[in-house]
């Protein structure tokens, strides 16, 4: 496992990420031991539980270097369970984790993403289940790479759902939001704006979400912050 500096730097938020290999994972190490599995993936793969040890093992170490010394659990809806009064995200994707977390006092919530860029998938053969055609003529306006742009918006719906899932507690899908507007910074990074299509718990329609992406290939990284 290897530390890496983090795709983003944010007021207030505090991200840690590291590079892992799922296969060498040692669930006895000292530094990952005293995390608990959950019963729920007691009969998971090792690949399952490296997942969510290393994504709790970021997210501790990210709460720690704002000064807090506690774990984070899992809820029963299978979502992180952060400490009173913080807010936080976690992902993880093929050979990369990343938390971040930061005080409700400045922040509502955090929602992070990452995915890897895998030329062995074709996204575009799944793209209907998640992007209009609006948000698709996007890339072509803005003249924005296709496989680039599909990874990004999947990636900035997730980020959104895990920003506004723990303040709404309702699942939603991808087309209760859509983008609406994209800046590009350069070639690897900008951010968009997401639109809510439906009211969600206290959020109404129409809300706005700011979302900034990263290209570092292989991977995309997305955050939203409320």
């Amino acid at each position: 496992m290897t530390c890496l500096t983090p795709p983003f730097i944010v007021p207030n938020v505090q991200f840690f990420a590291v590079n892992y290999q799922a296969d060498e994972v040692d669930f006895t190490h000292p530094c990952i031991s005293q995390i608990t599995i959950p019963e729920s993936l007691s009969k998971a793969i090792h690949k399952r539980k490296a997942e969510y040890v290393i994504g709790r093992y970021c997210a501790h170490q990210a709460l720690s270097l704002i000064g807090i010394r506690s774990s984070v659990g899992r809820c029963s809806d299978g979502s992180p369970n952060w400490p009173l009064s913080f807010v936080g995200s976690i992902t993880h994707t093929h050979c990369f984790s990343m938390a971040a977390v930061s005080t409700s006092r400045d922040y509502m919530g955090i929602g992070i993403d990452s995915e890897i860029i895998n030329s062995s998938i074709n996204i575009g053969s799944f793209a209907e289940q998640f992007i209009t055609t609006e948000e698709y003529n996007l890339a072509i306006i803005h003249k924005f790479a296709i496989e680039a742009w599909l990874y990004i918006v999947f990636s900035a719906k997730e980020s959104i759902y895990k920003s506004l899932y723990p303040q709404i507690k309702t699942y939603f899908d991808f087309f209760d939001v859509r983008v609406i507007s994209l800046h590009q910074i350069d070639s690897k990074q900008g951010s968009l704006v997401a639109q809510l299509t439906t009211q969600l718990g206290c959020f109404k329609e129409g809300f706005l979400l700011n979302c900034s992406y990263l290209i570092d290939e292989p991977y995309i990284h997305t955050h939203v912050l409320l």
